[in-house]
């Protein structure tokens, strides 16, 4: 399951379930979902792997190069 938060506007839509009150920050998104990855967003968009094992596959932010995401290395 993929669940992508769009965070210009007011409502959050995860399938058929939204919820208002999103920030809002232009043009950036926050994705999740399982696998590395691929999709081109805006720089500082953001995404949370669902089947991350280690601190450097659970999240990742877009560059400015498109398509490219640089892994984040969390706390454990």
């Amino acid at each position: 399951m993929s669940v992508t938060y769009d965070l210009t506007g007011n409502a959050i839509k995860a399938d058929s379930l939204t919820m208002s009150g999103a920030a809002s920050v232009s043009g950036v998104t926050v994705t999740a979902g399982s696998g590395a990855p691929t999709a081109s967003l805006p720089q500082g968009s953001l995404y949370l792997r669902t089947d991350g094992s280690s601190t450097s596959t659970r999240l990742y932010v877009s560059s400015a190069t498109p398509g490219t995401w640089i892994a984040v290395t969390t706390a454990s």
